[in-house]
């Protein structure tokens, strides 16, 4: 079994962006910040959007540094 270090630790500011699977437009560009990672979903995020109260989750390629 290989692990896996997270792209984005928990703390880090992120910007969302279009990856392989179809996202609602109103998402691209909203700014975040990572709130929790999981160990056994690597690639995934759960980011909480600027100006919301629940923590939403994505995949590593909808996600860029901010």
């Amino acid at each position: 079994m290989t692990l896996q270090a997270a792209l984005f630790p928990q703390g880090t500011r992120v910007r969302v962006k279009a990856g392989r699977l179809p996202m609602a437009q109103e998402m691209l560009g909203r700014l975040g910040t990572v709130v929790a990672t999981d160990d056994y979903r690597p690639g995934h995020y759960a980011v909480l959007l600027d100006g919301e109260t629940d923590s939403r989750s994505f995949a590593q390629d909808e996600l860029e540094r901010a």
